[in-house]
């Protein structure tokens, strides 16, 4: 899916960042986002900068450190502290222009991610294909990528 907002419409993006970078700066491509929001481990944060470069990206961005890719509370109660910090992304959720990608990252961060923003109206997102390595259950091949996008089934506009 590519970002139909015109450029001063431009989405905001929150997305994790794992081991394999490419599925993420394929999304960052698609989307086109205006500004990005990591939100890394120690052991992945280094990456950023290789996914900025490779995606072409030129806007602003920001890194959320998160202590332990590992725990899900700390990691949710992190998110939410960069909910809280950034006021904005309420308002950007509100105008269908804010997109949470779990693509990245462990699978905890990927829960994490659905609950910090359960009770916004973001749209979800998620790098995934029609073709996978390891008999179809690997990761997706490069050029089989799909750009998946949901509205949040668990809000209820309050």
């Amino acid at each position: 899916m590519k970002n139909t907002c015109p450029d001063t419409m431009k989405t905001t993006l929150v997305c994790t960042v794992g081991g394999s970078p490419e599925p993420v700066i394929y999304g960052i491509r698609q989307r086109r986002p205006g500004r990005i929001f990591f939100a890394a481990t120690a052991g992945t944060s280094d990456s950023i900068s290789g996914i900025i470069a490779q995606s072409g990206f030129n806007g602003a961005y920001d890194t959320l450190l998160l202590s332990d890719g590992q725990d899900l509370s700390t990691s949710a109660a992190e998110l939410r502290a960069l909910i809280a910090r950034h006021s904005e992304l309420k308002t950007l959720a509100e105008r269908s222009l804010l997109v949470v990608d779990f693509t990245g990252g462990t699978k905890v961060m990927a829960a994490a991610m659905a609950l910090a923003f359960a009770d916004l109206p973001v749209n979800f997102g998620y790098v995934g294909g029609s073709s996978r390595g390891k008999n179809g259950v690997g990761a997706v091949t490069s050029g089989a990528e799909t750009v998946f996008e949901w509205p949040n089934p668990l809000h209820t506009g309050g």
